[in-house]
């Protein structure tokens, strides 16, 4: 796990570097064994555990200037797998001087946070993605910048207070990003975006918005797409691979996961490779034998991890003093039970994440729509329409109903905001009535510009994909890496029309086509995915009680975030199994864990 702390004083402030002096003795007393790098005016502890971070590069620039790379890097120019990048060309450094630090997101890709210092600017970027974590503070006209708060221990928490206007949104979207955080003095860095801080003040500015590449649709030959897709997938795997040296693949049994271990073994990749599937504790129809057709095919030992329903529940009390809830708060931490199993894990546990967005696991009838605008007088419009209705199983005439108002002038709509609004419950619908979504999230979200609705869908549904990452650390575990997620294939899968992703009327259906030869039919060529919905519905049923209890007298209601009525309503026995988003009732407690440590640490002070 990649952790980090920064400090950058506010130039020719006496209280800042006071200020300063003070938190660098209080680290060294508490972690006089961190990494540390030292430029002319930012200083990076690296808290990693493990020295998990290999990729470190502190690089002076020719105008006198610095940069801070942290995480690890790889060039967007090299073709193929490579090694993490160690440090940066004459001409990379010019473009870093002439841009503010935006090359960044042009000239690499990877999992990183870059600091870069011109004069008395200091810029912050950060992968596309949000793959490391990266949250701001000020204290004494100090500028601190962290992956993990709960980790800060010399940090003055006693001085935040907390956001509830974002708790509030957090209830209605528990994946709501905004840039805010649970804590008022903290902010966090978005997918795309880059801080500024001059004279003290942070600005902030998006340089990379997903609909500009969307709006450049690739108009490639079928059978060009699958080799392009085929070799980005392999590169960013292969590559994110060998920042580590041994991987073990968490292999579901599904398509996406397959495709990663896929990568690794069909091309003999040098370092160390297993699998570990996850078999869970419940009546979910198993996936055993679908991972363990993809294993063999790749000439892998296979490792069945029983995972059991969890047997206690973490009490509120102990949920770590993060910047915001973790969505994982209360659940089996796979790696640490991996462990206990003495399942064989590399350096670091790849999973399939990502898969559904980018290969495009949809079965909206919108690709027509694009077709139609890219192509109106194109020769696949019989086909086309024809592969729409297969997709989503609609006639040609409801598909034609759905996507012809399109073609003269309908404005496409954000379904991921649809999506949200279909997730109201009892409990959340006065918050989600109240959160005001569509003006704190990004405008690529929001705001179609002029890309056709199938697009617009698949980029408005990247906000759920960006920043999924392991957030729980324990020291001796394995870092978690989603390899799929990568810029390059990202920026491909924008890039390739939507009816091009969705070959042959089938989710996926170009990547099913690309991996061919990696992969066993009969996992290849399934539509139908695995799920764990009794898994989590047993975990709830054994927990009721006490969610309920926490929810109903807990510090949410005391905040008037919720009320205990449509608590008691939500989490009455008898009707909670048979309500669709009673898995919500999860995501409830670990906010409700989040805000009751939080309020318990800041009135002891």
């Amino acid at each position: 796990m990649k952790s980090f702390l920064a400090f950058y004083p506010t130039p020719s402030s006496e209280r800042a570097a006071r200020a300063t002096r003070e938190l660098l003795d209080r680290l060294q007393n508490q972690a006089p064994k961190s990494a540390t790098f030292d430029l002319k005016s930012l200083s990076v502890f690296d808290l990693s555990y493990n020295g998990a971070t290999r990729s470190r590069v502190a690089i002076e620039m020719p105008s006198g200037g610095e940069c801070y790379l942290y995480g690890d890097l790889f060039r967007s120019a090299v073709k193929g797998p490579q090694s993490p990048v160690e440090a940066l060309t004459a001409e990379e450094k010019r473009r870093l001087e002439n841009t503010g630090g935006a090359s960044l997101l042009k000239d690499f890709w990877g999992s990183y946070v870059g600091f870069y210092r011109h004069k008395d600017e200091l810029f912050i970027l950060a992968d596309i993605a949000g793959s490391i974590p990266c949250y701001h503070m000020e204290i004494d006209d100090v500028h601190l910048f962290f992956s993990h708060l709960e980790h800060c221990d010399i940090l003055d928490r006693t001085r935040l207070t907390i956001n509830y206007p974002f708790l509030q949104r957090l209830l209605a979207y528990d994946k709501i990003q905004t840039g805010e955080t649970g804590l008022k003095e903290v902010a966090e860095l978005l997918p795309g975006m880059r801080w500024r801080v001059v004279e003290g003040v942070l600005a902030r500015e998006q340089v990379w918005d997903p609909r500009t590449l969307a709006a450049a649709p690739l108009k490639l030959k079928d059978a060009d797409a699958m080799d392009m897709l085929r070799d980005t997938t392999l590169s960013v795997v292969q590559s994110r691979a060998n920042a580590h040296g041994s991987v073990t693949v968490s292999l579901s049994g599904g398509l996406d996961s397959s495709i990663v271990l896929g990568c690794l073994a069909k091309h003999r990749w040098q370092g160390d490779v297993n699998a570990l599937h996850h078999s869970l504790g419940s009546e979910d129809p198993s996936e055993y034998r679908f991972a363990d057709m993809v294993a063999q095919a790749a000439e892998r030992d296979l490792f069945e991890l029983p995972t059991p329903i969890v047997e206690t529940l973490e009490d509120p009390e102990t949920h770590p003093l993060s910047a915001r809830p973790h969505r994982s708060f209360g659940a089996i931490n796979p790696q640490a039970l991996a462990q206990r199993h003495h399942a064989p894990l590399g350096a670091a546990v790849f999973t399939g994440q990502g898969g559904d967005h980018l290969f495009l696991a949809s079965d909206l009838p919108l690709g027509f729509a694009d077709y139609l605008q890219e192509s109106p007088r194109g020769g696949r419009i019989p086909s086309e329409l024809l592969s729409a209705a297969r997709l989503s199983g609609l006639s040609i005439w409801e598909v034609l109903k759905q996507t012809l108002p399109y073609t003269v002038g309908r404005k496409p709509e954000s379904s991921l905001l649809a999506a949200i609004q279909k997730r109201s419950t009892d409990v959340n619908s006065e918050a989600l009535f109240s959160a005001d979504l569509e003006t704190t999230l990004p405008d690529w979200v929001t705001n179609p510009l002029d890309l056709p609705p199938g697009k617009f869908s698949q980029v408005n549904h990247l906000f759920h994909m960006f920043q999924i990452r392991s957030v729980l650390t324990q020291p001796g575990q394995p870092e978690t890496c989603h390899p799929l997620i990568s810029q390059p294939l990202i920026e491909l899968c924008l890039r390739l029309p939507v009816y091009q992703l969705c070959l042959n009327g089938t989710n996926r259906g170009l990547a099913r086509e690309a991996f061919r030869e990696y992969l066993p039919d009969a996992v290849r060529l399934r539509v139908t995915k695995g799920n764990a919905s009794r898994y989590y519905a047993a975990t709830l049923e054994r927990h009721l009680s006490k969610i309920a209890a926490r929810l109903a007298d807990g510090a949410l209601v005391q905040a008037g975030l919720i009320r205990k009525e449509d608590v008691l309503h939500f989490m009455s026995a008898d009707g909670i199994t048979l309500r669709k988003w009673r898995r919500m009732a999860l995501i409830y407690y670990a906010i409700e864990a989040w805000l009751t440590r939080w309020s318990t640490y800041l009135r002891q002070g």
